[in-house]
């Protein structure tokens, strides 16, 4: 069973629709949110976090909402990069193509050019357009830069993964890159233990084993280069949240969380988000992304200072532009 083999309609040839259009699009206005202690929130990545990109660019085919995919998220409800929006006023994740700071797209890898899935940017293609459409920009020294990537690299290739070194190459010249425009408060988590999702449970192309001691190796040596990085730097900032350990507690105890089922999915009728660790094959249920976004929050608050009580998100319906 492929990683996006329950996402519905699956996009051959995504590429041939984003590539055109994606340079005009993209952080259409820069953001220009008024000046706060907290800087402004950006994002980069993948599904994890995509809060209505790859919605707009398929024109509200995907994620399906008819199969309980919300407003662009591939889960049923906020995802934890809107979790953590909410805790500051300052803060919001409305996608680049609705001239939001969230570049992130379903099915990103991490390295230049276009994702296997949907041909949809990968990481260091978000972060070059976004350069490229604002090339005097520079990062407040409070803004916060958030990324989350990997997931892809494995999971499109799970009959022969890329070697670690390469993805933690392509992610650690990522920071650097926003790092010489500026950047200075990162928060990049490791990835969540997918070795337990049904898209790995159930494939024909590798164990859980091995995608265990894949994300294992990448996790920990992508953390060992961030902290060199930031030890040769002292103006960084770089939160690496554990969300691989919290992920796989959540696992082991569900109970605890409030769940009862962590080995099906559970969109599209197929069982109870929630009560459930994954809603489709490779993503978890929004009620586990608070669990996650609390992690992020909390090291946030300890590491970047106090942040102002946040509100919910407010959150438009992108599928009005669809009707």
């Amino acid at each position: 069973m492929s990683s996006i083999s329950m996402l519905k309609p699956r996009i051959a040839s995504l590429s041939t629709l984003v590539s055109p259009i994606l340079t005009a699009l993209l952080f259409l206005a820069a953001p220009t949110p008024a000046a706060a202690a907290n800087g402004i929130l950006y994002a980069f990545g993948d599904s994890a976090i995509d809060t209505g990109n790859i919605l707009i660019v398929t024109s509200g085919a995907t994620p399906d909402p008819a199969a309980g995919y919300w407003e662009g998220r591939f889960c049923d409800g906020l995802n934890y990069l809107d979790r953590v929006a909410a805790a500051s006023p300052n803060w919001a994740c409305v996608p680049a193509l609705a001239q939001g700071t969230n570049g992130a797209f379903g099915g990103g890898e991490s390295g230049p050019g276009y994702s296997t899935k949907y041909g949809t940017p990968n990481l260091q293609e978000q972060i070059g357009l976004f350069m490229q459409e604002y090339p005097g920009l520079r990062f407040a020294e409070r803004d916060v830069i958030l990324i989350s990537s990997g997931h892809n690299d494995l999971l499109s290739h799970l009959a022969s993964p890329p070697p670690t070194a390469t993805i933690v190459q392509y992610i650690m010249e990522s920071v650097a890159a926003l790092a010489d425009i500026g950047g200075r408060v990162f928060v990049i988590p490791t990835t969540i233990p997918i070795q337990y999702s049904p898209a790995v449970q159930g494939s024909q192309e590798s164990t859980p084993q091995q995608v265990q001691t894949w994300l294992t190796a990448f996790n920990a040596s992508l953390t060992a280069e961030l902290a060199a990085y930031a030890a040769a730097d002292q103006r960084l900032t770089i939160i690496r949240t554990d969300l691989f350990t919290k992920t796989t507690d959540i696992y082991a105890n569900p109970a605890s969380y409030g769940l009862t089922d962590v080995t099906r999915p559970s969109y599209d009728g197929q069982g109870d988000p929630e009560t459930s660790l994954w809603f489709d094959a490779c993503h978890v249920t929004s009620k586990v992304s608070t669990f996650l976004a609390d992690g992020v929050v909390n090291d946030l608050k300890t590491t970047y200072g106090p942040l102002a009580p946040g509100v919910a998100p407010a959150v438009s319906s992108l599928l009005l532009q669809y009707d």
